[in-house]
């Protein structure tokens, strides 16, 4: 089983007022696909997230939380399963709602290199407006 880390800040938005950020957290990986060749193609669903995020915030300016997705990746490369295992985005509702489902679509999208099994991996994102403490 191989485990590894990952702590990653994006700065998203734009503006003196309000800066929204993405902070990408901890990423759990088991089976033999490399961490490395995971980590380096997450960053990809940086901005579709992004954009999802910001929209909400502008009818829901205090929305903020963890969601964390959980996907496998197949041999071949493609995601299967793709789901959100934790949806800790307060104030809870549709607005949460419509981010979880966007960060599920950014990361069904993803295509890693081909490996000799299928991997399990729990991706989570703190979403959080600066200043807001999660």
């Amino acid at each position: 089983m191989n485990r590894s880390a990952l702590a990653l800040v994006v700065l998203v938005g734009c503006g003196a007022a309000r800066s929204p950020t993405a902070e990408i957290g901890a990423l759990d990986l088991t089976d033999t696909r490399t961490p490395e060749a995971i980590r380096a193609l997450m960053p990809s669903t940086e901005p579709g997230v992004r954009l999802c995020y910001e929209a909400e915030l502008a009818a829901t300016p205090t929305l903020a939380g963890r969601v964390v997705a959980s996907f496998i990746i197949e041999q071949d490369g493609s995601v299967a399963s793709a789901r959100i295992s934790s949806n800790g985005l307060t104030p809870s509702g549709a607005a949460a709602d419509r981010v979880s489902a966007c960060i599920r679509r950014e990361v069904g999208l993803l295509h890693f290199p081909t490996g000799d099994s299928r991997v399990g991996v729990n991706y989570p994102y703190d979403l959080a407006t600066t200043g807001t403490p999660l």
